[in-house]
C-alpha cells in the first residue's frame, strides 16, 4: 500500500511520510493501524499491524514498483490520475483512478494470481459504477505453450487486435501487447506481439488495424504431425474418439487430418477442438443437426467476464459445420 493517512487525517504518499518524524499513519480504507516500511529490498510503503478486513495484503516489488511506474506513463501521457483511490460505493481500490478527457478509468496492474469470482466481481464493481477499466498484467500472467484459465479470464477482443492482453514490464519499462491470439491444436499459442516504452504509442498501434494471423505451411505440417504422434497415444479424449469411430468403420486418423483444417483457432477453448468437431460429427451421424454443437462445447469455454464468447463459438461452428459439409 504506497497511501496512507497521517495524524492530521491527511492522505500521504510513502515516499511523504520519510519525512514525517514519530507520525502515526492509518489505513485510508478500515482506518487500522499501518507502519511504514522502507527496507532496502522493497521501496517504501505501508503494511498493516493486522490483515486489512477490506483489502488483500501481500504486495510485491513488481506490483509496488509497478504502480508508481505506471503513473508516471500515464501523467507523461497528458492524463491526471491517482494511487488507490477508494471507492467507497463498491468498497474497492484501483491501483491507479485515471481520467481520460472527463471519463473515468481504474487501472488493475494484477501481478498475483486472482480467482474468477474476485475477478468478476471487481469487474462488475467498476461497471456499475459507470468506469472504464484496463486489467494491465504483470510477468506471472504471461502466456507459455498453451492458454490458461487464469489467463484466458484477462483476455478481450477488438476488431483492430483480434483477442489480446496487455502487460507491463516494471523492470524494463515497457508495455507489451500481445494481440491475434490464436490456438490452434497440437501446436503451441500463437501471437503477435508489439512493445513500447510509451503509453501514447500503444495506444495508437492498438487503434491501427492488423492482418489476422494465419498458419505458415510449415506450421500446419508441424500440427498434422503432431496430431498423428497424439493418435499413437492410447488414452484421453483423442483415443475416445478413435475407438468411437472405429465402430463405425471409419480411420479417424484421416478425418482429424481434415477436421483440422475447419478451424478458426480462437484461443476460447480448454480442450482440443477438434474433439467436440468429432462429438458433433458422431452424434449427428446420421442427421446432421447444427444447434446440437453448442451443447457439445458448452462446458469445454474458458470463463471469460470481459467478452462475450458465444458470437465467436457459433462462427467457429458455423465455419466448420458449413466449410467440412462442402467438402
Amino acid at each position: 500500500m504506497l497511501i496512507a493517512e497521517n495524524s492530521a487525517g491527511n492522505k500521504v504518499t510513502a515516499f511523504e511520510a520519510l519525512n514525517s518524524a514519530n507520525q502515526q499513519f492509518s489505513c485510508p480504507i478500515c482506518h487500522g493501524m499501518v507502519i511504514l516500511k522502507k527496507g532496502e529490498l522493497r521501496i517504501p510503503h505501508f503494511a498493516h499491524y493486522h490483515q486489512c478486513p477490506l483489502h488483500e495484503e501481500g504486495e510485491t516489488v513488481e506490483h509496488l514498483a509497478g504502480k508508481i511506474k505506471l503513473l508516471a506513463n500515464f501523467s507523461q501521457a497528458g492524463y491526471y490520475c491517482k494511487l488507490e483511490v477508494y471507492l467507497s460505493k463498491i468498497k474497492q481500490r484501483p491501483d491507479l483512478l485515471v481520467d481520460l478527457n472527463g471519463k473515468l478509468l481504474a487501472v488493475e496492474f494484477q501481478c498475483a494470481p486472482l480467482k474468477l469470482a474476485t475477478f468478476k466481481q471487481r469487474t462488475l464493481g467498476y461497471v456499475n459504477q459507470g468506469l472504464r477499466y484496463w486489467w494491465i498484467l504483470g510477468k506471472r500472467h504471461f502466456p507459455k505453450k498453451r492458454m490458461t484459465q487464469q489467463i484466458a479470464q484477462f483476455m478481450k477482443w477488438h476488431s483492430n487486435l483480434g483477442f489480446y492482453l496487455i502487460y507491463y514490464l516494471f523492470d524494463q519499462g515497457v508495455f507489451v501487447l500481445i494481440y491475434q491470439i490464436k490456438q490452434p491444436d497440437f501446436l503451441n499459442l500463437q501471437y503477435r506481439c508489439f512493445q513500447t516504452a510509451s503509453l501514447l504509442k500503444l495506444q495508437k498501434f492498438m487503434r491501427t488495424l492488423s492482418k489476422p494471423l494465419k498458419l505458415s505451411s510449415q506450421a500446419r505440417q508441424r500440427q498434422q504431425k503432431n496430431f498423428l504422434k497424439a493418435c499413437s497415444y492410447c488414452q484421453g479424449n483423442l483415443f475416445q474418439e478413435q475407438m468411437a469411430w472405429y465402430q463405425q468403420k471409419i480411420i479417424f486418423r484421416n478425418l482429424g487430418a481434415k477436421l483440422l483444417l475447419f478451424s478458426l483457432n480462437y484461443p476460447l477453448f480448454i480442450s482440443k477442438q477438434l474433439i467436440w468437431q468429432s462429438q458433433f460429427l458422431r452424434n449427428n451421424y446420421q442427421s446432421p443437426k447444427q444447434p446440437e454443437a453448442l451443447k457439445l462445447i458448452t462446458w469445454q469455454i474458458y470463463q471469460l467476464p470481459l467478452l462475450d464468447a458465444w458470437p465467436f463459438v457459433k462462427q467457429s461452428q458455423n465455419y466448420f459445420f458449413f466449410e467440412s459439409s462442402a467438402a
